[in-house]
Parts: structure tokens; C-alpha cells; sequence
């Protein structure tokens, strides 16, 4: 159990990063598909969604590394709130994605899908941190 709260307390680290990212690029980017001639993103801008992007990839991979892990134990508690924690990750990943490839004006959904599955692993993962320090 030691191995797991090590990379659920490597995830809340990550999730937080990921959040920094999103804002940073929240605030002064701009989508790639809604770029004109006179309105780009600053350079600082693209290397926060660059970053919010292969730090997606990270987090996909270490909660499947988590539930894998939780679901060699033998506590029930472990293994909801890892599946609980994938789901959500899973959630925020699509919402992610659909940002990026629908229209600019149904964005703004994807984007607030990706911030509940965000919040929700955000809560799950620190529940199973918590649960995993008793």
C-alpha cells in the first residue's frame, strides 16, 4: 500500500500542476482554431497548453497505474475511489479533447465537462490519499 499512496500523492501533485497549466493558458491563450492574423497566442501561452497536454497523458497513465495497483489489494474502500478517481480522469481527458476539436462555441461545454471530471478525480484521489494514511 505504500507504492499507491506514493502515486496518488504523485497524482494530487500532477492534478494541481494540470490545473496551473489549464489557467495559465485559460488566461492569455487562445484556442489554436479560433486564432486569427491579429489574435495568437504568446509563445509562454502554447507551451501551457503543450504542457497541460503531455501532463494529460501522464495523469491517464498513472491512474491506470493506480487502479491497477488498488485492485491487487484488498480493500474495497482502495478500489472505488480508484475507479471513482479513473472515471473522472477519463471524463476530464475527453472533455480535454473535445475542446480542442469542436466548434468554439460549443468549447465552453468541453471545457466545463473538463473541469467536473477534473474536480471529481481532484476529490477522489485525495479521499484515497487519505484513506491510504490510516
Amino acid at each position: 500500500m505504500d507504492k499507491l499512496r506514493k502515486f496518488v500523492q504523485g497524482m494530487i501533485i500532477m492534478l494541481g500542476f494540470q490545473f496551473l497549466f489549464g489557467m495559465a493558458f485559460n488566461l492569455w491563450g487562445v484556442l489554436p482554431k479560433e486564432e486569427t492574423a491579429t489574435e495568437k497566442s504568446p509563445a509562454f501561452a502554447q507551451m501551457a497548453l503543450a504542457a497541460h497536454g503531455l501532463l494529460a497523458l501522464g495523469i491517464l497513465t498513472v491512474s491506470l497505474l493506480i487502479l491497477g495497483i488498488a485492485f491487487n489489494g484488498k480493500k474495497e474502500d482502495v478500489k472505488k475511489f480508484s475507479i471513482l478517481g479513473f472515471i473522472s480522469i477519463l471524463v476530464a481527458f475527453g472533455g480535454g479533447v473535445m475542446t480542442l476539436i469542436i466548434n468554439p462555441e460549443q468549447a465552453q461545454i468541453a471545457s466545463f465537462i473538463m473541469s467536473l471530471g477534473f474536480l471529481s478525480s481532484f476529490i477522489s484521489y485525495g479521499r484515497l490519499f487519505y484513506i491510504l494514511k490510516k
